[in-house]
């Protein structure tokens, strides 16, 4: 295995964690688990990051076109550039 390969390998497993963190967290809030429990604290603290940017994005397509945003959809934006980052390192 070069130091690509491996590079290649490291930077998917940190992309297949986010989605699996998105994705329990996107659980969480559908179950409604407390936000103040110290696992969804965590999952709150991981996942935030990477979902501010896609809820940037997403109000400022929303204000553009004049429709109220009723359900935060940062997460599938999310989850779809990660895929395409893995499909990219394939």
């Amino acid at each position: 295995m070069t130091v690509l390969q491996a590079a290649g390998f490291a930077l998917r497993s940190v992309v297949y964690a986010m989605e699996a963190i998105i994705l329990l967290r996107v659980i969480c809030e559908l179950v409604v688990v407390k936000r103040d429990s110290a696992p969804m604290r965590f999952i709150v603290q991981v996942s935030e990051p990477l979902l501010i940017p896609a809820r940037k994005l997403l109000a400022s397509i929303y204000r553009k076109s004049r429709i109220k945003m009723r359900m935060d959809l940062s997460p599938i934006v999310v989850m779809i550039i990660l895929y395409l980052i893995v499909r990219l390192l394939r």
